[in-house]
């Protein structure tokens, strides 16, 4: 009786012991599984940033509507606050892309003014750069809530060049 407890106690630390070895490699494989995942979300951001500014570039000669332009904004600023990982770096990505938003609403509400554009095209513009506006509002909230992670890095990320009113908290509007 003894001998067959031992055996059982035996091969169960066995199959424990086994268990235990077969989740190393799996948590060796999870930097690498979020090394991928942060790639493909680096790449996906550049690709929104590639769109909006090229989609914005082509609303003012008419070559491309302002639906897919306010499309291009906000994807832009999805893909980017989900991809930071700095409070700085959202701050300056949510500045960046009010900016693009508040050009784009002047642009449309002179369209709108010369009866160029309808009415629910500068409602559209208004409502993205408020958007725009109420994401970079919750973003100063959170910064001021919980203090930057110091061992966060947006280095793999480029820089943004913003218009300095708008960091200042200056609407164009």
């Amino acid at each position: 009786m003894r001998l067959s407890l031992f055996a059982i106690a035996g091969i169960g630390l066995i199959v424990v012991a086994s268990l235990g070895g077969a989740t190393a490699p799996d948590e060796q494989a999870a930097p690498a599984e979020k090394a991928e995942l942060r790639r493909l979300m680096v790449e996906r951001y550049e690709a929104a940033w590639g769109e909006m500014e090229a989609r914005t570039a082509l609303y003012n000669p008419g070559r491309v509507s302002l639906d897919d332009v306010c499309d291009a904004i906000r994807r832009f600023s999805s893909a980017g606050l989900e991809v930071a990982k700095t409070h700085e770096y959202r701050l300056t990505l949510c500045e960046y892309a009010l900016e693009g938003a508040q050009k784009i609403e002047e642009s449309v509400k002179r369209r709108y003014e010369a009866e160029v554009e309808p009415i629910q095209a500068f409602k559209l513009a208004t409502y993205t750069r408020l958007d725009m506006e109420i994401k970079l509002h919750q973003v100063r909230a959170e910064a001021k809530e919980d203090k930057a992670d110091k061992k966060a890095d947006d280095s793999d990320l480029r820089p943004i060049n913003v218009n300095p009113a708008v960091h200042r908290g200056v609407s164009r509007t």
